[in-house]
């Protein structure tokens, strides 16, 4: 009887099997179905080209999970013309032994946002899953694409079709020299589903060329570094590039524009964003110019944008005269319904050759667009390792770190503190080091100090080494143990304040690599030298978060504004922010230990190895009152400006 029921069993578990297999094959017709439909519509004038594998059933096509969540042990399943449903195992000898047919996604044939290099990232994409998931054996891949869509028209007779070149041949090196798709049957391919060619397309592990606006599309400077190292992966392991004479056109019109120049700041700013609510304003386009300019003075700047908007040439033409080049681009100076009526093989060739010819430049400015990235991945195929410090990304979301040194004793103080800014989430509370933790290598012969001042370098070099060695981060928030927001400043988003600091850098509407937040007994008067370098004024304001910053006027600036200075003698190192130029300055200036971190800070900017400049009202001061001093006890003094008469007579102007 127990035998019976066992039999019964297996034999209904069968039978669900069978009905479960025989609706997915349902399904699988269904969508077969559609595809075809699809790829129909809008093909009518084209002559027949080889169907999706998926559609023709004459060739096996895998469909991968969308959630993927380990590249190289996800399950996916292979489905093929008998009809039979194979699993991973069972498949990969198949799919081994033949060539994987790269296509593009039919959605995007219609799609007015597919560009010309959204089906260059369907490929790249395509190649980087098949090869992370080991699909990829003797036979190599190789690209077929001769859909009619946005960037290019199908051919109508066979003849044309079998002799001339499809998109991809139109424009690319092909991925596998020696393969080509007249000399294989759909007997010796695979291909991806189109639901995984869309998926992965998508798929935070594959390459973005900007954020697509998924939860893990950060659109920090470590995202798109991370995509641009796939990108070279790819591009390097499959021959991605441009045909070889288009890429020798683009350097004859390089020549001819810029011959002259041995510095070239390129500036691509298009028309049309990517990123819903992205605004870069024609002045932060110029700021950059000026700024390459003041320190290359015989640079060139080239400027390729498919806008007409008066605002952004007029603004150049004027305060850049002589300066400014533009590549004689077809596509600029069309209203955007003649842009849509261009012949699509010059709206391709367009695109290529602003790639291109801005992967030439020595410094990139760019926003988020394909054709602004491909200039960035292009950049490897000029045998020069890319360096992010020659591109400018305005569309980066700047990160940072913030630290406070502290001793256990005032780490409540520290927590609290940090709380009230709204920055105690994301700050890292470090043991402040002690005279127990100094080595001899560590300290200069010369050095005077006491082991607390030697100590308290100690602390802050550790925190640039920390930021540098071990983050990507763009700058860092340092605190020390004693600050507290100044009275004046209670009420102010002191967090966006922050971040505007750095927007101000980022714009390069001034120049800074360090700013000192709570800097005390400066010479705070243009007579010994302090000199403005950015003002915001109350009634002027020059960014809208500034908008509601409420400061009172002092002596260390008598305006109702808020000033970023350069002066000779900031001290205090209680709250700062630097990037990491600055913090690698830092960090040689502060090992081996020869001066207290406060000199440190004013030796960053004397020496010239960094941008050293203060915020004025200052922000935070020291609350020596209340928690005394370690360094100098007894003294609770703590003031922006030096108070003592003939105190700075020494910076006298």
């Amino acid at each position: 009887r127990g035998n019976k029921t066992s039999d019964q069993t297996m034999v209904a578990w069968a039978l669900l099997a069978f009905i479960t297999s025989v609706l997915a094959l349902q399904h699988e017709s269904a969508r077969f179905i559609g595809l075809a439909n699809e790829a129909e519509s809008d093909q009518s004038s084209c002559s027949p080209y080889r169907p999706l594998c998926e559609v023709s059933g004459s060739c096996p096509h895998v469909q991968v999970p969308s959630n993927l969540n380990d590249l190289v042990n996800a399950k996916f399943t292979v489905y093929t013309d008998n009809p039979m449903v194979l699993e991973r195992f069972g498949s990969l000898k198949v799919l081994k032994n033949k060539h994987l047919r790269i296509r593009t996604n039919y959605k995007c044939l219609r799609h007015p946002e597919c560009s010309f290099f959204t089906h260059s990232l369907f490929v790249m994409n395509q190649l980087k899953l098949a090869k992370r998931m080991g699909l990829i054996g003797n036979k190599k891949p190789f690209v077929y694409m001769p859909e009619k869509s946005g960037n290019f028209d199908c051919y109508e007779s066979a003849k044309e079709l079998n002799s001339k070149p499809d998109f991809w041949e139109k424009w690319f090196e092909p991925v596998s020299p020696g393969v080509h798709w007249r000399d294989l049957d759909d007997a010796d391919v695979w291909e991806f589903s189109q639901e995984t060619i869309l998926s992965s397309f998508f798929d935070f592990r594959m390459i973005h060329a900007f954020p697509y606006g998924g939860k893990n599309d950060k659109g920090t400077k470590s995202w798109i570094s991370a995509n641009r190292f796939e990108a070279w992966k790819v591009m390097q392991d499959f021959n991605i590039k441009p045909k070889a004479h288009l890429r020798n056109e683009a350097g004859r019109i390089w020549q001819k524009l810029v011959s002259n120049s041995s510095s070239v700041l390129g500036i691509f700013a298009p028309k049309t964003k990517k990123v819903p609510g992205e605004k870069i304003k024609s002045e932060d386009y110029q700021n950059v110019a000026k700024s390459f300019l003041s320190e290359n003075p015989n640079g060139t700047l080239l400027l390729a944008t498919d806008s007409n908007e008066n605002e952004l040439l007029h603004s150049f033409e004027e305060k850049l005269n002589g300066k400014l080049v533009m590549y004689p681009s077809a596509r600029f100076s069309l209203e955007q319904s003649s842009v849509q009526r261009m012949d699509k093989d010059a709206k391709s060739k367009n695109a290529l050759m602003n790639a291109l010819i801005l992967s030439k430049v020595s410094v990139l400015a760019k926003s988020w667009s394909e054709i602004g990235e491909f200039a960035v991945y292009f950049r490897n195929d000029r045998k020069t390792q890319f360096e992010v410090n020659t591109v400018i990304d305005f569309s980066i979301k700047p990160t940072m770190a913030v630290y406070a040194i502290a001793l256990e004793k005032r780490w409540d103080h520290v927590y609290s503190q940090l709380k009230q800014l709204g920055l105690h989430k994301k700050a890292e509370i470090r043991r402040a080091s002690s005279p127990s933790d100094i080595r001899y290598h560590m300290v200069h012969p010369n050095c005077n100090l006491n082991v607390y001042e030697i100590s308290c370098t100690l602390s802050h070099h550790h925190i640039y080494s920390r930021f540098l060695e071990q983050t990507q981060d763009d700058y860092a928030l340092i605190f020390e143990d004693d600050f507290e927001l100044e009275p004046q400043y209670k009420g102010v988003n002191i967090a966006k304040l922050i971040d505007d600091l750095i927007t101000i850098k980022k714009t390069q509407k001034a120049k800074w690599d360090i700013v000192n937040l709570g800097r005390c007994y400066d010479c705070c008067e243009s007579s010994y030298g302090q000199k403005e370098i950015f003002r915001i004024p109350k009634d002027k304001v020059d960014l809208p978060a500034m908008k509601n910053y409420f400061v009172t006027k002092t002596s260390a600036n008598d305006s109702e504004s808020v000033s970023l200075v350069t002066s000779k003698s900031a001290s205090c190192a209680h709250a700062y922010l630097v990037n990491r130029k600055g913090a690698k300055a830092l960090l040689d200036l502060s090992m081996p230990i020869l001066d207290i971190s406060d000199d440190v800070l004013v030796q960053s900017g004397e020496k010239k190895m960094a941008h050293y400049v203060s915020i004025t009202p200052r922000i935070f001061r020291q609350r020596r009152k209340h928690l005394g001093s370690v360094l100098n006890p007894g003294d609770t003094n703590d003031v922006e400006c030096n108070p003592y008469k003939g105190a700075c007579d020494w910076a006298r102007v």
